[in-house]
């Protein structure tokens, strides 16, 4: 749950950065999405 909350504390902050370019953002959703990924599958495998 801390690594969720992580990586959208880091997508906040880098926001203005991200938002010049549509390579990083493409990264930067790619990076969420696999974040999220990885906690809905520890949360399954927790039985949570």
């Amino acid at each position: 749950m801390a690594t969720a909350l992580l990586a959208g504390a880091f997508a906040l902050a880098t926001q203005r950065m991200v938002a010049e370019s549509p390579f990083l953002r493409s990264l930067m959703y790619l990076w969420l999405a696999q974040t999220l990924f990885l906690v809905l599958n520890a949360a399954v495998r927790l039985a949570l």
